[in-house]
């Protein structure tokens, strides 16, 4: 998929037409193909999903290392809530998540991450968790990662701490399950973006001593100020299981 979301499609479109405060057809032209824009995104992420699924490591290995930024960009760029958002983020767990995965072996590095994370809240979190799973997958790239974006999960949980919302309650889709369904239409928002970092920060400091100096280190702060931000009980930070589910969504790896 291009590079673009399906708004800046149609500005671009709309910039290049003469008048287009007037012209209707114009209009409507840059709006068609801005929807359009935006289906072929949701069917092309599809398509690279379902070839992991159908021909494995064959199609597996060549899209690692030409589809993974661009999934990224898309995911970044797409709206929240939207369905190109969701179905790029389905397929980049595919790709991250089917077999052997290290950044080496793919088109995207830890900057590339880094730059994600400077996203909306619900691109952040969805961010956040794939870097997790990377995390998990490959342990050589955890002094990479630790270095690009420790820096913005802290970033995440202070902001988070500092929040004005007074509901501390996860989304519906909850972050720590990137098996379960992805609810369509769901946008997560700064509490799941600092839910995801603490996870994240968790699997960092587990991998290496030093690491785990570091964060205690840089992350105090924000860190000491999530706790006086609450919430305190598992039932102040409860999922909400009988949010709807999409069930024609192909399921992750296991």
């Amino acid at each position: 998929p291009p590079d673009v979301d399906a708004d800046a499609a149609a500005d671009a479109h709309a910039q290049q037409a003469p008048d287009t405060a007037t012209d209707t057809g114009t209009l409507v032209e840059a709006n068609t193909a801005a929807y359009a824009h935006a289906d072929a995104v949701a069917v092309a992420a599809r398509c690279i999903g379902r070839s992991v699924v159908a021909f494995g490591d064959a199609a597996r290995t060549p899209l690692l290392q030409t589809s993974c930024g661009r999934l990224l960009t898309a995911l970044t760029s797409a709206p929240a809530g939207s369905e190109q958002r969701r179905c790029c983020e389905k397929a980049l767990h595919l790709l991250v998540r089917s077999g052997p995965f290290s950044l080496e072996a793919s088109d995207i590095d830890a900057a590339a991450l880094a730059q994600a994370l400077t996203a909306d809240a619900d691109s952040k979190a969805r961010v956040i968790t794939l870097v997790t799973e990377v995390v998990k997958t490959s342990p050589d790239d955890v002094p990479s990662i630790t270095d690009a974006c420790l820096a913005s999960l802290i970033s995440t949980i202070q902001q988070w701490a500092e929040s004005k919302d007074e509901d501390p309650q996860l989304s519906p889709r909850g972050v720590e399950e990137p098996d379960s369904t992805v609810v369509k239409g769901a946008i997560l928002k700064e509490a799941d973006a600092a839910q995801a970092s603490l996870t994240l920060l968790r699997a960092l400091g587990a991998a290496s001593a030093d690491i785990l100096r570091t964060i205690s280190t840089d992350a105090r702060g924000a860190l000491d100020a999530a706790l006086s931000r609450g919430p305190r009980t598992a039932d102040e930070f409860k999922r909400f299981d009988e949010a709807p589910v999409d069930d024609t969504a192909a399921p992750a790896p296991a």
